[in-house]
């Protein structure tokens, strides 16, 4: 912990970094977090965005795939708010 006034022991990229993990930590919180987690872990129903989701899981870990699908619920839902788009639980191809 440091002294208000003194230096942080990593300087400026220090202070980001503790502030991107409070930020974090506070939307792990959030209805949002506990509606991915719930999607991945319990709902039987797949759909586009649970299989992005489970490939980040692979590569990644399963706890920064339900942080990155709530935040992508969350641009969805911002999304049906602005503009009224619905959301299709399959993706559509594009007709050629």
């Amino acid at each position: 912990m440091s002294i208000p006034g003194e230096a942080s022991p990593g300087g400026a990229g220090y202070d980001f970094l503790r502030q991107s993990v409070c930020i974090a930590a506070s939307f792990a919180a959030g209805p949002e977090y506990e509606a991915a987690q719930s999607m991945l872990a319990r709902s039987a129903k797949w759909s586009w965005l649970k299989a992005w989701a489970m490939k980040i899981a692979r590569h990644r870990g399963m706890k920064k795939a339900i942080v990155a699908l709530a935040r992508r619920l969350a641009v969805i839902m911002h999304r049906i708010w602005v503009d009224g788009t619905a959301f299709g639980w399959t993706r559509e191809v594009a007709a050629v």
